[in-house]
C-alpha cells in the first residue's frame, strides 16, 4: 500500500477535479505540482470548475500554513464490484476493479464497453458509450434486469453483448449475483 502526505492528497483533489481522475495518483500529483503556478487560471478548463477552485484555494491556504478542513473526494473503481470480488475470491473480478495491481488504474466499465462494442462490431455497426454501459453495470449487478434493458433495448444486440462482456469482465461477480437473486425470497 502506497501512503501519501495530505499535501499530495490536496494535489490529487486537483488533478481529480480538472478531469484527470482515471490516472495513476502519481501522474495526477505531478500534473497538479507542475501547474502549481497556473491553477487557477486553469478552473475554466476543469471538469468540476467549482469543485476545483475549491481544492484549489484549500491547497492554497494550507501553502500559507493556514488549517483548511478540507475533505478531499476520491472514488473507488467500482467499489459494489470490488467486494464482490472479495465475495467470490474472482481474481478476473479483482484484477478488472483494481484491487489487483497498484501500478495500474483498472477500469471495469471501458474494459466491459470494449468488449461489448468489439461483440457488437461482428454483428452490426452499433456502438454503445462507456456512460450507458457503466449505468447499465452497475444497476446489473445489484440485481436489476429493467435497467440495462432500458438503455440497450429489449432483446437488442447491444443488450445481449452487454450481458456476455459483463460476464468475461466479472465472473465471479455474476456468479455471486445469480446466487443472491436464487435465494432471495419476496416475503
Amino acid at each position: 500500500m502506497k501512503h501519501y502526505s495530505g499535501y499530495e492528497y490536496l494535489l490529487i483533489d486537483i488533478a481529480n477535479n480538472f478531469g484527470l481522475d482515471k490516472e495513476l495518483f502519481p501522474v495526477r500529483i505531478d500534473w497538479a505540482a507542475q501547474h502549481l503556478h497556473e491553477l487557477e487560471e486553469l478552473a475554466n478548463q476543469a471538469e468540476e470548475p467549482m469543485l476545483y477552485l475549491s481544492s484549489v484555494l484549500a491547497l492554497r491556504q494550507s501553502q500559507r500554513g493556514e488549517p483548511i478542513g478540507h475533505l478531499a473526494t476520491l472514488d473507488a473503481t467500482a467499489s459494489g464490484l470490488q467486494l464482490m470480488a472479495v465475495l467470490s475470491g474472482c481474481t478476473t473480478t479483482a484484477y478488472n476493479t483494481g484491487l489487483v495491481d497498484p501500478n495500474q488504474r483498472s477500469d471495469i466499465y471501458t474494459k466491459c464497453t470494449e468488449i461489448t462494442n468489439s461483440l457488437l462490431s461482428e454483428n452490426s455497426q452499433v456502438s454503445v458509450p462507456r456512460n450507458d454501459v457503466k449505468q447499465a453495470l452497475m444497476t446489473h449487478f445489484y440485481g436489476s434486469q429493467a435497467n440495462p434493458k432500458a438503455i440497450f433495448g429489449e432483446c437488442s444486440l447491444a443488450l445481449g453483448a452487454f450481458y456476455v462482456a459483463a460476464e468475461h469482465v466479472a465472473p465471479g461477480a455474476c456468479d455471486l449475483m445469480n446466487d443472491m437473486l436464487s435465494a432471495w425470497q419476496p416475503y
